[in-house]
């Protein structure tokens, strides 16, 4: 009885989440499900919960929904798109993938990069497909690091902390980027 009872709970579960987001789905653009809700999707578009890709089609500007059991892969800092065929794409300028690629499980390069916003901060490099910008204190406004980084110039803010101070230099010195 227990595991007729799961497959009618399961089955009752991806009935009720297709009647609540139907409306939803009409009404606006899709988007690809979030990590968490990939496998009920999966379980409700195509009867299983490895089989199911979502990427962006660049012929329709939209979403696209597939089913196929193999598993697509591309190397770090590149994400699969649809155009007629899967072509790879470069990650956008504001995120990263510093890993492997995989369809099943995400539509888009995983990490937003680092703005480097915080209090004497500014861009030291942009970062690229698969890494994070680099972030360094405004050494021209007085400022430097609280924590010592791995390089002296510059810290990597998803690694490590880019905090910086103002720090008061004594009369007749400037301060430099080390």
């Amino acid at each position: 009885m227990g595991e007729k009872y799961n497959m009618f709970c399961f089955k009752w579960l991806s009935l009720l989440f297709i009647i609540v987001t139907t409306p939803v789905l009409s009404y606006s653009e899709f988007e690809c499900p979030s990590r968490t809700e990939w496998k009920l999707r999966a379980a409700s578009k195509c009867n299983i919960s490895e089989g199911y890709h979502c990427l962006f089609d660049e012929n329709t500007n939209e979403f696209g929904e597939f089913c196929d059991t193999r598993s697509y892969n591309d190397p770090a800092g590149h994400k699969l798109v649809l155009v007629g065929d899967l072509d790879r794409r470069d990650c956008e300028g504001t995120r990263y993938q510093p890993f492997s690629f995989s369809t099943n499980g995400m539509s888009a390069c995983i990490f937003e990069k680092t703005y480097c916003k915080e209090e004497g901060q500014v861009i030291h490099t942009d970062g690229t497909a698969d890494s994070d910008r680099q972030c360094r204190c405004d050494y021209t406004r007085s400022y430097a690091f609280i924590t010592k980084p791995k390089q002296s110039c510059y810290c990597v803010p998803s690694k490590e902390d880019c905090s910086c101070y103002k720090k008061p230099c004594p009369l007749g010195f400037i301060m430099t980027p080390e």
